[in-house]
């Protein structure tokens, strides 16, 4: 396996992908409009690109414009990847809609996608706040088709045994499948 993150962060987490084999490239872009040094992560491999991401937290009217700026930043970035399928994942914080651009522009929700997941889904939350009575679906998987090739929601879980004291957020396990595109 190969770990990748930003070598230069502001706080005291930051984003990870880890690969299997290695990438062919990696990149880190920081968002402009930030208060929290919140970046997307990228890696590229065999026709895929990875994109992990923590956008702003919080509920307050400031918070809730830099991150509709950094989910506006993460909508194209499918756009010059070329042939390649795109995975964005990571703790968006978004609220019920506020992801509507990235849907306008060809994202789809793994969760919405994954055969019998709402029914069977032992919750419907992703974020739990330790001391309040809080929860929201804020840690998602978006994908986006490439010119050739169509990807696939095959499952979806969260673990619940991992999460406990280390996080209040749940870990969540995709499979994916890329498919060639009917002629």
């Amino acid at each position: 396996w190969k770990v990748f993150r930003k070598t230069n962060h502001d706080e005291d987490y930051f984003n990870v992908v880890a690969l299997r084999e290695g990438a062919d490239e990696t990149k880190s872009y920081g968002f402009k409009c930030t208060n929290n040094g919140r970046h997307i992560l990228i890696a590229r491999r065999c026709g895929w690109t990875f994109m992990n991401v923590h956008a702003e937290s919080g509920g307050h009217r400031a918070e809730r414009d830099h991150r509709e700026k950094q989910i506006q930043q993460m909508c194209r970035m499918h756009e010059g990847q070329g042939d390649r399928i795109c995975v964005l994942a990571g703790d968006f914080n978004v609220r019920q809609g506020e992801d509507t651009p990235l849907r306008s522009e060809g994202w789809r929700d793994v969760w919405c996608e994954v055969p019998g997941m709402n029914a069977s889904h032992s919750g419907s939350w992703t974020y739990h706040h330790r001391h309040r009575d809080h929860s929201g679906r804020y840690d998602r998987v978006y994908v986006h088709d490439s010119t050739s090739s169509v990807v696939e929601s095959v499952r979806m879980e969260d673990i619940d045994n991992v999460w406990g004291d280390l996080s209040d957020h749940k870990p969540l396990r995709v499979v994916v499948r890329r498919k060639p595109r009917a002629s």
